[in-house]
């Protein structure tokens, strides 16, 4: 046991290393948080919004081939995707060094409105000009929202050491309490938001839904703008072209040089290609037969067992998230990656046959 010099010690010790840590920009914004309160009460804004907005987006693009044509959604999310992914490798760096990073994350935030309020807009526009606002929205939308995860792993960072300046924890504990705040926020929006588009198939409610996300997107985004302080302030560090590349040579860096990577990397790619083939044809094509045919229930709980299946990834993250702790990493690995495969690979019906098939 400790005593309480000892205690003392060991957080003034902490305390030393936390601001040792902290690079030049956040120690200036060091003194604007009096309270280790004041930090977590940024940072719990923050989640919120940041969990609020991005959710809305993942719940439309899940709903996206129920509401649009099939070639119409697939250009979207593609569109927005590239879009996304080149920003992320190329701008991603070059926004946390020009605007920070809270700066980020409210452009990223405020972009992804325009996605969101695409559905409602499009609601009552002819063919043409929804193909033309939806391709607009989305490359918008991509561009600047390539920046979100990387600032969000920024502010992320800077607030788990000022918290630990605050406390005096240790750095690796002040990251497992923020951990737990985000993906409480991120997946409990998830899953509220997903079931909430299973009104999306009841024709009548579909603006009614559209409206609420649009409302939601906008207004988590301009509270992130307004409530969202500051954890590093801006560096004036000069635009170069490392600036701009620096993350994808690191990235192919490590994929040659560390061999964890190399086995992650064909789970991500059966990841996406699973996504894609879920919301582009399950969601629209498939999972309504099956429920029509295997489950001849009343028509609005058909549409929810159509959102049930797509949250049970979501379900079993957050239950590895809350047990990382207490279970042994090796057995944890196993237990998250296969319910993941499960879900992707579920259902394969043969609509003439009225066959399902489950792996």
């Amino acid at each position: 046991m400790m005593n309480t010099t000892d205690k003392d010690t060991a957080k003034n010790a902490a305390r030393k290393a936390a601001k040792l840590a902290m690079d030049d920009g956040e120690q200036r914004m060091a003194s604007k948080f009096k309270t280790s309160w004041d930090v977590v009460l940024n940072f719990l804004i923050m989640s919120f919004c940041f969990s609020a907005n991005h959710g809305t987006v993942s719940a439309l693009i899940a709903v996206a081939s129920s509401v649009q044509s099939k070639h119409e959604s697939g250009a979207n999310t593609s569109t927005l995707y590239f879009c996304y992914t080149f920003s992320s490798m190329f701008l991603a760096n070059l926004f946390i060094t020009k605007l920070g990073s809270k700066w980020t994350i409210c452009l990223g935030l405020s972009l992804y409105v325009l996605y969101s309020a695409s559905f409602l807009a499009a609601y009552y526009m002819g063919n043409s000009a929804r193909w033309a606002v939806g391709l607009i929205a989305t490359s918008i939308s991509g561009f600047g929202a390539g920046g979100l995860w990387t600032a969000q792993t920024a502010f992320f960072s800077s607030s788990a050491k000022h918290y630990a300046a605050l406390t005096g924890c240790e750095i690796s504990r002040a990251n497992s309490i923020f951990a737990t705040i985000f993906v409480s926020f991120y997946l409990g929006f998830e899953i509220l938001l997903k079931i909430l588009t299973s009104l999306v198939q009841l024709k009548e409610h579909a603006v009614t839904v559209f409206t609420i996300f649009a409302i939601i997107s906008a207004s988590s985004a301009l509270c992130c703008i307004l409530f969202v302080r500051p954890v590093a302030s801006v560096s004036n560090t000069p635009l170069t072209k490392d600036i701009i590349v620096s993350k994808v040579s690191a990235a192919l860096r490590v994929y040659g040089t560390d061999k964890r990577i190399t086995l992650m990397a064909p789970y991500n790619m059966l990841f996406g290609f699973a996504s894609a083939f879920i919301n582009q044809y399950a969601n629209a094509e498939i999972l309504p037969v099956v429920c029509a045919r295997v489950f001849p229930l009343q028509r609005e709980v058909t549409d929810l067992f159509i959102l049930v299946l797509p949250l049970i990834p979501a379900i079993h993250i957050t239950i590895c998230s809350l047990s990382i702790h207490t279970i042994d990493p090796n057995i944890l690995s196993i237990f998250a990656v296969f319910p993941q495969f499960v879900h992707d690979m579920l259902v394969l019906v043969d609509v003439r046959k009225s066959t399902l098939c489950i792996f």
